[in-house]
C-alpha cells in the first residue's frame, strides 16, 4: 500500500473511522464527477465551483491512469507548493491508499515511486522550466486557472511525445488562456477537448446556506466563478479589451522584424525579489506598436539582464530605478527614466488598445498576457493594485513615453563611448 512520509500529511483515515458528515473519497461520485471518469477526450476541463469536488475526482483520475499503466510516469502539477501539498497530494495519497496503488512518497524528489516501475512526479507551475525534460504518460493540472500560459505551454510538450492525456481540475479565473485554449476549442467542437462544468451546490455535501450567504455578498460575476464553475470576464480590469491586442507570432510582419533604430523601443520595470519584466518592442509605420519579446526573471543582475538588451533601441524604465538606468547606459544601452503618474501611464497604453494599435506576440509574451489578466483596480484606492504589474508598468512606461512624443523621433545614431556620458543623439537632442 501507499507509505506516506510527505511531512505534515497523516496517514488516510480508514473508512469506519470517518465522521458520518465527511463523504468517502471513492464512492459515490455525483453525476458531474463521473462524467469525467467517463470522458475519453485527449483534455479535460473539469471546471467547477469551490467544494464542488474537483480536486477529489482529480485524485481519482490519475489514481485510474496509474491502474492502467503502473510502469508509466505521470505528472501532477498545482499553481505552488503549499498548494500541491494541501490539496492534491493529500488527496492522491488517501485514494492512492484506498485504490490499492503500492509505492513509496520520495520526500527530496517529490515523486512518488510505483513498485511496478513507474512513477508520479509532483512538480509547481511557479516555474514551468523545473517542468522540463520529462515525458509523461498523463497529467493532472489542479486550479490550472491559476497556471501562467507559459506553463501550459511547457505542459503540452511533456505530454507530447506519448499522445498524453491531461485533466485540468480548477475553479475559473477569468477569461484566461485556460478559456482560450481548452473551454473555446470544445465549443468549437473539437475532439480532443472536453468540458465538464457544474456548481458548488451540485456536491450535496456542501452547505446550501454558505452558498446563498455567498450569493448575497459577492459581485455576480465573481460569484459565477467561485461558485457556479462559469467563465466571466472579471469586472475591475484595468486594461479589460487587452486580450483583443495578442497575436500570433507568424503575424509579425517581416519589416517589423527587420525595424531599423529610430522605430526601436523598449519598456523596463526594474526588480530583483520581484522580477525585471524587459520587453523589445517596434513602432511601426501604421502607429501600431509591437511587444515582440519579454524577458521576465528575479534575482539576477545588470550583466545577465545585458544579453536581452538592444543597442539600437531605446528603452524607457521605472524612473525610481535611477542606479540601474545609469549603470545600463554605461554599458551602452540608452534608457529613458519613464513618466511617473501611473494613471497617465494606464490612459497612454488604454488608448492604444481601444485604438487597435498594440500587438502582442502571444508566443514571446507569455508573462505579460498571464498579467493582463490579473491586473486590476483596488476599490479602495480606485488605482491599480501593486501585484501582477512588472510586464504591464514596463509597456506602460512605453506607451506613455510615444504619448508624449509631438511626432515620431528621428533616426538616432550612437555617439560617445561606453561608460563616459553614452547618449541616444536625434535631430532634436538627446531623447
Amino acid at each position: 500500500m501507499a507509505e506516506n512520509i510527505w511531512p505534515m500529511l497523516p496517514e488516510a483515515q480508514a473508512e469506519t473511522e470517518k465522521p458520518p458528515d465527511v463523504p468517502p473519497l471513492f464512492q459515490p461520485v455525483h453525476a458531474f464527477q463521473q462524467a469525467v471518469l467517463e470522458s475519453e477526450a485527449r483534455f479535460i476541463l473539469a471546471a467547477a465551483g469551490t467544494g464542488g469536488g474537483k480536486t477529489t475526482i482529480g485524485a481519482r483520475w490519475i489514481v485510474d491512469r496509474i491502474a492502467q499503466d503502473p510502469t508509466a510516469l505521470y505528472l501532477v502539477v498545482a499553481p505552488t507548493f503549499p498548494l500541491l501539498r494541501d490539496a492534491a497530494l493529500r488527496s492522491f495519497l488517501d485514494l492512492a491508499d484506498q485504490g490499492g496503488v503500492i509505492g513509496r512518497m520520495m520526500i527530496q524528489s517529490h515523486t512518488f515511486q510505483l513498485a511496478a516501475g513507474g512513477a508520479v512526479m509532483f512538480r509547481s507551475a511557479e516555474d514551468p522550466r523545473s517542468i522540463e525534460s520529462v515525458h509523461v504518460k498523463a497529467g493532472w493540472f489542479d486550479e490550472a486557472g491559476q497556471f501562467t500560459s507559459f506553463a501550459w505551454v511547457v505542459l503540452q510538450a511533456r505530454l507530447g511525445r506519448h499522445l498524453g492525456r491531461a485533466l485540468f481540475t480548477t475553479t475559473p479565473y477569468g477569461l484566461n488562456w485556460l478559456y482560450e485554449d481548452v473551454y473555446l476549442r470544445w465549443r468549437a467542437g473539437d475532439k480532443n477537448y472536453d468540458v465538464i462544468s457544474w456548481r458548488t451546490e451540485d456536491n450535496g455535501w456542501y452547505p446550501p446556506e454558505e452558498v446563498e450567504r455567498a450569493r448575497a455578498t459577492m459581485r455576480p460575476e465573481i460569484f459565477a466563478m467561485r461558485y457556479e464553475g462559469q467563465f466571466v470576464r472579471a469586472a475591475g480590469l484595468v486594461h479589460p479589451t487587452f486580450h483583443t491586442a495578442i497575436v500570433g507570432a507568424s503575424t509579425v510582419p517581416g519589416s517589423v522584424n527587420k525595424a531599423d533604430a529610430r522605430s526601436r523601443y523598449g519598456g523596463i520595470d526594474f526588480g530583483y525579489h520581484n522580477p525585471t519584466a524587459i520587453y523589445n518592442c517596434v513602432l511601426d509605420s501604421d502607429d501600431v506598436l509591437w511587444i515582440l519579446d519579454e524577458r521576465y526573471v528575479s534575482e539576477s543582475t545588470i550583466e545577465e539582464h545585458l544579453p536581452f538588451l538592444r543597442k539600437d533601441t531605446l528603452y524607457v524604465g521605472d524612473p525610481s530605478g535611477s542606479q540601474w538606468i545609469e549603470e545600463i547606459t554605461s554599458k551602452g544601452v540608452f534608457v529613458k527614466p519613464g513618466c511617473n503618474d501611473v494613471n497617465l501611464r494606464v490612459q497612454s497604453l488604454e488608448e492604444k488598445v481601444r485604438k487597435n494599435k498594440l500587438r502582442v506576440v502571444r508566443e514571446r509574451c507569455p508573462h505579460l498576457i498571464c498579467e493582463s489578466e490579473v491586473y486590476g483596480y483596488d476599490d479602495r484606492t480606485g488605482k491599480p493594485v501593486k501585484q501582477n504589474d512588472h510586464g504591464m508598468n514596463a509597456i506602460q512606461y512605453v506607451a506613455a513615453y510615444l504619448a508624449s512624443q509631438a511626432k515620431p523621433p528621428s533616426p538616432i545614431r550612437l555617439r560617445g563611448k561606453q561608460g563616459s556620458g553614452f547618449g541616444v543623439e536625434s535631430a532634436r537632442g538627446f531623447r
